[in-house]
C-alpha cells in the first residue's frame, strides 16, 4: 500500500487515448476511499461502467462477495 500510495496518481490525463472500456467497482460504505474521492474517481473516467456494492465497506464486495465480483469482471470483458 505504501508504494501504491507513493508512486502512482490518477489524474484525468491518464486516458485521454484510451479507446477501450473501464469498469469501476466500488462499495457503498467504503472506509478507505470517501465518496468525495468515488465521485472524483467517476468524473475522471466519465465513459466507466460503474458496479457499487449496496451496503458494502472497503473489502466487501471483493472480499465476500467473490463470485458476484468475478461474474460482473467476466461480464464485463466476455459480453459487453
Amino acid at each position: 500500500m505504501t508504494d501504491y500510495f507513493q508512486n502512482y496518481q490518477f489524474t484525468a490525463n491518464d486516458l485521454l487515448k484510451w479507446k477501450g472500456r473501464i469498469l469501476i467497482i466500488e462499495s457503498q460504505n467504503d472506509q478507505v476511499v470517501n465518496e468525495y474521492e468515488r465521485e472524483r474517481l467517476k468524473n475522471y473516467y466519465n465513459q466507466a461502467e460503474v458496479h457499487t456494492f449496496a451496503g458494502s465497506g472497503h473489502l466487501g464486495g471483493g472480499l465476500f462477495e467473490t463470485e458476484v465480483t468475478v461474474a460482473l469482471i467476466n461480464e464485463f470483458i466476455y459480453h459487453s
